[in-house]
Parts: structure tokens; sequence; C-alpha cells
């Protein structure tokens, strides 16, 4: 077993992929991947068949990048330890905006685990982002010896920030753009773009409708999205615009 592991939460996507490929393919460390299996998911088969491919395409490649990925460890949601003061946490946190429920299943899931600082891929924006999101970003600090890693503040504001403390944020200082030009330069673009991002999948391509494939038009990666995935994406835009313009009249 190599001394050097990365703790990893992969899920086939871009960001946690890019992270996977910059330890294996360019830095030549080890990575320990960790799944979390929600089978309410609508694109749990999408992204395990994904990160299948990947692995696949890399072992072909180039084995000794493969040779880095430990198995996956995959977790199941129910069996997730309780931990009512993240659960709180993250109450009072989605008060003040949305925040996805997986990040309170998964900060149980970093304390639960046996592994110490699991990373986690919150990637830098180049568009606005919620309330939460930018207090997160405003309580990171580098963490001491481990390169652009970034870590919590030992005392954060809002103190319920403190949810994500077991996390290390690898990815903090790419946007997408940054992480596709790096790929081509790496030559592993072909691979970045194998991975999945869309919540919910119809018959079997992006559905343009949830939040990812927002993110994917907003960080100017539309190319991702099939035609009728961008049709779907721009009527619920115009539907939306023409809501509240009707709102704003009434």
């Amino acid at each position: 077993m190599p001394r050097h592991i990365t703790h990893l939460l992969w899920t086939g996507g871009w960001d946690s992929t890019f992270r996977l490929l910059q330890v294996v393919w360019e830095k030549k460390q080890a990575v320990q991947p960790y799944y979390l299996i929600d089978p309410d998911r609508p694109s749990l088969s999408y992204e395990l068949r994904a990160m299948y491919k990947i692995k696949a395409v890399i072992e072909a490649e180039r084995p000794f990048s493969a040779n880095l990925i430990q198995p996956t460890r995959f977790w199941a949601l129910g069996d997730l330890p309780v931990n009512q003061t993240i659960t709180e946490q993250y109450r009072r946190m989605n008060t003040f905006s949305e925040m996805g429920i997986q990040y309170e299943w998964l900060a149980r899931l970093a304390v639960g685990s046996e592994a110490s600082r699991l990373e986690l891929g919150l990637q830098g924006h180049d568009n606005g982002m919620t309330y939460w999101q930018t207090k997160l970003r405003e309580n990171l600090l580098p963490a001491s010896g481990e390169g652009d890693v970034y870590r919590l503040k030992d005392q954060p504001d809002p103190s319920d920030l403190l949810m994500f403390k077991q996390f290390r944020f690898p990815v903090l200082k790419f946007t997408k753009r940054d992480m596709a030009q790096w790929a081509v330069e790496q030559q592993c673009d072909h691979i970045l773009a194998m991975t999945w991002f869309c919540h919910r999948p119809l018959r079997g391509i992006p559905c343009g409708l949830c939040n990812p494939c927002r993110i994917v038009v907003n960080d100017d990666m539309a190319h991702r999205l099939p035609f009728i995935s961008k049709v779907r994406y721009h009527v619920k835009q115009l539907h939306g615009y023409l809501k509240g313009s009707l709102q704003t009249r009434n």
C-alpha cells in the first residue's frame, strides 16, 4: 500500500475526476476513492458507469496511474452514522440559502469513515455564489504542507460551517475552464470529457433542467449538453423570466 494516499470523494463528475487525474496522472500519487450510494438518486447508474469507464481508459493508457487508484469504498446512505450536531448545523445553514442535502450526508460520512482530511471537490466559481458557498470560501485557508489544498478555519463565522471541518478542498483555485485547459496540457481531456454531471437524466442524456446542467451552461461549457437538453434549458430560463415579469407587473 502506498504511503501517501489522497482520500477523495469521487462521483465520476468533472471536479472530482479532475482531482483524481491530477493526483494519479500528474503527481503519480495514490488515491482512495469514496462513493456514497443514494438508491433514490436518478443518476446513480450513470455515475457508476462513468467511473468504471474512466478507470478502464486510464488502465489502458497509463497502467501505472491506474494502479495508484485504490478500489472504491462504497457507503450506503442508510448506513451513515447519526450525527445530530451536523444535522442541526446543516438545518441552520440551509435557512440562509439552499444547501443540497448531500452536504449533510457527506459531512456525516466524513466523521464516520476512517479517512482523515477527506477531499471534497468544491471548485472556484466564475459566477455568483449562494450565501453558504460565499461564507465557506471566506473561512477557508491553505492547509499547511498540503500544496494548494484548503481547510476550514478553526473558528469559522458562522460557526455552523464546522460541519465541513473534516474536509479538505483541493480544487478551490480552479474553475471548470482551468480544469479543461489543464487536461489539454496533460493530454487527458478525452478522459475528463467522459465525466457525468446531470442529476436527473432523461432517456440516457442530461436533462438540461437540473442545477448541475444549469451550472454547466453558466460555466461556459454548454457544449457538454446535447441539442435537446439545451432547448429544455432555454425553455426553462424563458419560463422563469416570463413568470418573474408577470409577478412584477402584478
